[in-house]
């Protein structure tokens, strides 16, 4: 079973997952994606402008410590690819540097692969203050919208991992796999209408049945040798 990390998936977050399916692969920010990262590739901004240098002093606990968590949401977060579906587990974090204060909670969130419309990456590169950090996106037709910042909103998104491309490869095979199985099953259902509706007409039965017997063999080699 190809992983993307080539480990195994933490205990930790299996149970939160509780999967339904095989897991494919599955990615993580990388390790040396840092809280200095974080904090210049939020608020960079205003360490380039001067004008901003005093604001920067008053409130650096207050940016120190929103970085940090962030910074911990993001070590949390994995992505498992599963044969149906892509599951984004996000295992309980403290939002300040006093874990006991807040905390987030764990949260799942399943995406059905025959749901995803695209998936993408955005390649942001790097610049003076902080080095690349490409984002990978997740579309579903629910999500294909725009937001209240008149950005366009994506159902999911992970920042910071260099095994994106062979994860959105694997997502997009596996998809393509799930939406062909989802096709065959339609007309399978479909054949075993004809043959229970058709029983009046004695030629469209047997020609049901007939479609029917080919129809379920093809599935039945494809299943053995593919």
């Amino acid at each position: 079973m190809p992983l993307a990390r080539n480990q195994p998936v933490p205990n930790n977050v299996l149970q939160v997952a509780k999967t339904r399916h095989d897991i494919i692969a599955w990615i993580k920010v990388d390790e040396d994606f840092t809280l200095k990262d974080v904090f210049l590739m939020h608020y960079g901004c205003l360490v380039m402008a001067p004008c901003f240098w005093p604001h920067c002093l008053v409130l650096s606990c207050c940016l120190c410590n929103a970085a940090r968590g962030i910074k911990n949401g993001m070590n949390n977060t994995y992505w498992l690819l599963t044969e149906r579906e892509l599951v984004v587990v996000k295992l309980d974090y403290a939002y300040t540097f006093f874990p006991s204060l807040c905390t987030s909670g764990d949260q799942v969130k399943n995406i059905p692969l025959e749901n995803i419309t695209d998936v993408s990456i955005d390649g942001q590169g790097a610049n003076c203050l902080v080095k690349d950090f490409p984002i990978l996106y997740v579309d579903t037709p629910s999500s294909v919208n725009i937001n209240r910042k008149g950005k366009l909103a994506h159902e999911s998104y992970i920042v910071a991992c260099s095994e994106l491309d062979f994860f959105k490869n694997a997502v997009l095979d596996q998809r393509d796999k799930v939406k062909v199985l989802f096709t065959k099953s339609r007309v399978f259902l479909i054949l075993k209408w004809l043959m229970y509706t058709g029983y009046k007409n004695y030629a469209l039965n047997q020609y049901a049945s007939f479609i029917f017997f080919v129809y379920r063999e093809t599935l039945v080699l494809e299943t053995v040798y593919c």
